[in-house]
């Protein structure tokens, strides 16, 4: 496929300073999520007040390997039954291995248990990934609320049974009779039962699918993924536990579920600052060493097998993707890849950070003091912080599958191994991060996207994160120094065991990074929307392909405005006309051309937007291309009715009628008559066109629109015939016609008149103008398309398409909906549908937004008719 462009560069419009006021219900949730942070925080600062930074270091040396061992087995065991449930929850036969299922389901619910707190908690992975073998969505509904509802109920009933059997203690450490945890557990019974029966309710005529034996199975693996969880913490907690296993059963459960409740990447700090409180007996220091050796195994190291995975399955290639002939189109690989990596490299940015917050263990490189100087050590320690900094940003590129951020990853993670070597660190950090960047090497294919960096938009919940995990980097410095009181000259030390001094350094020049990088996105220019000059050349060839296309419209003479950009198929013989603005490339209409290469236009178009990170849509669209779309994987959404009239089936007669003949008889005693026009640029004809033009613009305080909808040029007008009434001489309104090459189709352009106080004088135009079109041959009068009209505001029907009929009844007020159409009905034309086709029906308002910033030219365009 060749690339011509007429307009403005994709290169520099993808770019675009994004938005920056957010819903306040975005705004909300993030400053919730950030305050239960500072909170949790907060709690754990105040239990852990009498443990100091050493003792935890050394308590974390004492963890023997048989301790870890069994809670690595643990792990394993949980998540190779959620894995397995997964994996054998397709009701068909996949075309991949059962085995490879199970491995692709471990990465996905070890991405989603680090972004949320619970295995099934981050649905958007797991439901891309098993949509590739062949899943239908409400086989992917039924499986996730089976395992959702299996996990819920399991974990109540956990919850119950271990209330019940710890009540007594429960009675005497927390002063309360024992007839209210019976009731606690009553009120709990009862309410996972309610909850039961509503989630069944669309699969499970009733209670009695509960006890059906598949459901049955599924609760008893959500409480063996229950008891899997609890016991590689209780392992670890060896015997500094300070309860019976019942409370801490009931504990876990409980600081389990508020950690997912609380939104926060794997509930962290709500989940341990709950064990916290509710583990009151338990040795601070074990406790602490404990909740650490439980993150890294329970949530890190199944990132870490994860890489170890994908890299395997990449060396050997297997079959689970879709493909559309030949052609390998999704591989299951590439949609694994990003967001896994993306995850494992801003943990890695964030351990860097804590790593520079924490004191050097010089004891692992006995060699470092002797053999470097000072300075190597202070410039390694600085330098490890700022790409640790960088890594959490570039984890943002990485996924959106940016090959830009995979280069960037690649050498920051090898130059971060390096010094994090030589600033005195545990050799075996250096080594996971060797490990981890050959791993992304290996991995280069599934980043493949132009995009950059800077592009993507610094939304709030990302800012959210990114100052969260610094936050807590710093948390982590000052616990680690709380035995050093503060000195103002510790800012200026310099030694081997200067790690406080290293400590304040560092996160001064990571605080200046982040504060200049916040400051440069907000006062980012928006990029010069530059026009190109006009290439007559390219635009002979758009003209050669509107004199061959088959079963065109007359909208397709919208690519002669000069304000698109093309995409021409290999033959040149067809192209699509497209429009940049923010994220999306909106088409408009459906591919110009031969019929044959239309599909594949829409493949390639897709594949140049998903290179370019962007969004397409496809903007009133219709007749039978409507199934390439859906094969090309995106969603349709009617948004109005074009109104077609059939001129051999047209007459002037009969009572339906009548209007349209009081109208002409009006106009003609007015002394206007038609005619048929082709005026050449530069002649009198056109310059009184102008005229009428800029009086009904001036008239109507409206300004000139652009990409689907025409405008006022003199190039554009000469190419045409151009329809006007003359009163005395003089024009009083025109429109000028699209037609096509095969007179299948003939349409209205612009329709513009002076304020003449003449009623009925656009009826008079329009049925001159069909009269005339049907003597000249043509087979259909396009009147142009009602918006949101013809849409049903069923309560079965799409959320998008009761919201466009609410507009439609209720939105007079803003624009004339029902007018316009009322308006066309007098032609009594025939009515079709017409569609957007976006990627899904969440981008279809944000792509709606940005055709009508295009169409107007800015948000004053929008403001302005």
């Amino acid at each position: 496929m060749q690339k011509f462009q007429i307009g403005i560069e994709p290169d520099t419009v993808i770019g675009q300073v994004p938005r920056r006021v957010l819903r306040w219900k975005t705004t909300l949730a993030v400053a919730l999520g950030v305050c239960l942070f500072i909170g949790s925080l907060f709690v754990i600062w105040r239990q852990i007040q009498t443990v100091s930074y050493g003792e935890t270091v050394q308590a974390l040396g004492q963890l023997t390997f048989t301790t870890l061992a069994i809670s690595f087995v643990l792990m394993i065991l949980g998540f190779g039954i959620a894995s397995f449930e997964d994996a054998t929850g397709a009701p068909e036969p996949s075309r991949m291995s059962r085995s490879r299922r199970i491995a692709l389901a471990f990465v996905a619910n070890a991405v989603s248990n680090i972004t949320t707190m619970g295995s099934l908690a981050g649905p958007d992975l797991r439901d891309r990934l098993f949509s590739a073998w062949s899943m239908t969505p409400l086989d992917l509904a039924r499986l996730g609320q089976r395992n959702q509802l299996s996990i819920f109920m399991s974990g109540i009933a956990l919850l119950v049974l271990s209330l019940i059997v710890a009540q007594g203690e429960i009675s005497s450490e927390l002063k309360v009779n024992s007839f209210i945890v019976y009731v606690v557990c009553m009120i709990l019974s009862a309410t996972s039962v309610a909850i039961s029966r509503r989630r069944l309710s669309f699969e499970e005529p009733s209670l009695a699918g509960v006890m059906s034996s598949s459901f049955g199975i599924s609760l008893l693996l959500g409480l063996a993924k229950w008891l899997a969880a609890a016991g590689a913490l209780y392992v670890c907690l060896g015997n500094g536990i300070g309860n019976s296993l019942s409370w801490f059963l009931a504990g876990f459960v409980i600081a389990h579920s508020l950690g997912r409740l609380s939104g926060l990447p794997g509930g962290i700090g709500v989940f341990e600052a709950t064990c916290f409180v509710l583990f009151v007996n338990t040795n601070p220091v074990d406790l602490m060493v404990a909740l650490i050796a439980y993150r890294g195994l329970y949530f890190f190291t199944p990132l870490i097998l994860s890489a170890v995975i994908t890299g395997f399955m990449k060396a050997r290639p297997f079959t689970g993707q879709v493909a559309r002939g030949s052609t390998k189109v999704l591989d299951v690989f590439e949609l694994i890849a990003p967001p896994l990596y993306a995850v494992l490299i801003f943990l890695t940015g964030g351990a860097m950070l804590i790593s520079a917050a924490t004191p050097n263990s010089f004891a692992s490189l006995p060699f470092l003091g002797a053999g470097f100087s000072l300075a190597v050590t202070e410039f390694s320690h600085l330098t490890a912080s700022f790409i640790g900094s960088l890594l959490l940003i570039v984890a943002m590129g990485l996924r959106r599958r940016l090959k830009n951020a995979w280069s960037l990853a690649v050498i920051f993670l090898f130059a971060g191994a390096i010094f994090t070597l030589l600033k005195g660190a545990d050799p075996k950090g250096a080594f996971v991060l060797f490990v981890l960047c050959f791993s992304l090497f290996t991995s280069k294919g599934a980043f493949y996207r132009k995009g950059s960096i800077r592009d993507i938009p610094l939304s709030l919940p990302r800012l959210g994160v990114i100052l969260t995990t610094i936050g807590f980097a710093i948390w982590i410095g000052f616990f680690s120094y709380l035995d050093q009181p503060y000195k103002a000259d510790l800012w200026w030390q310099f030694g081997l065991e200067s790690d406080v001094s290293r400590f304040f350094r560092a996160f001064v020049l990571i605080g200046t990074l982040f504060a200049f990088y916040g400051f440069w996105r907000l006062l980012q220019p928006a990029p010069n929307l530059r026009r190109a000059a006009s290439d007559d050349s390219l635009m002979d060839r758009v003209g050669a392909v509107l004199q061959t296309a088959e079963k065109v419209g007359s909208d397709a003479n919208l690519a002669l405005m000069g304000d698109k950009q093309f995409l021409f198929s290999e033959s040149g013989k067809s192209f699509l006309m497209y429009g940049v603005k923010g994220r999306t490339w909106v088409v408009m209409g459906n591919p110009v051309g031969l019929a044959a290469e239309r599909k594949e236009l829409i493949w390639t178009f897709r594949q140049l937007a998903d290179q370019w990170d962007a969004w397409p849509c496809f903007y009133a669209v219709r007749g039978d291309d409507l199934t390439d779309f859906i094969d090309a994987g995106l969603a349709l959404q009617k948004i109005g009715e074009l109104a077609l009239i059939s001129l051999n089936d047209f007459t002037m007669e009969g009572k339906k009628r009548s209007e349209l003949r009081n109208s002409k008889s009006r106009a003609l005693r007015e002394g206007c008559a038609f005619e048929i026009l082709y005026p050449s640029v530069d002649s009198d004809d056109m310059d009184r066109l102008e005229r009428v033009s800029q009086n009904w613009l001036e008239t109507h305080q409206g300004k000139e629109k652009q990409f689907s909808l025409g405008r006022f040029d003199r190039d554009v007008l000469s190419r045409q015939p151009v329809a006007v009434v003359r009163r005395a001489g003089e024009i009083i309104a025109f429109a000028n016609l699209w037609t096509t090459h095969c007179k299948t189709e003939v349409s209205i352009d612009l329709m513009r008149y002076k304020d003449v106080k003449i009623n009925g004088l656009m009826d008079y135009l329009f049925t001159e103008i069909i009269s005339w079109a049907k003597a000249e041959g043509y087979g259909r009068f396009s009147l142009g398309m009602a918006p949101l009209a013809g849409l049903e505001g069923d309560k079965l029907a799409p959320f998008m398409t009761k919201l466009g009929a609410l507009i439609f009844e209720h939105g007079g007020r803003f624009y004339g909906f029902k007018g316009l159409r009322a308006f066309k009905q007098k032609f009594t034309p025939e009515w079709e549908p017409v569609y957007i086709a976006a990627p899904s029906q969440l981008t279809m308002p944000v792509a709606l937004g940005n055709l009508a910033l295009l169409s107007s030219g800015g948000i004053l365009g929008i403001i302005q008719k």
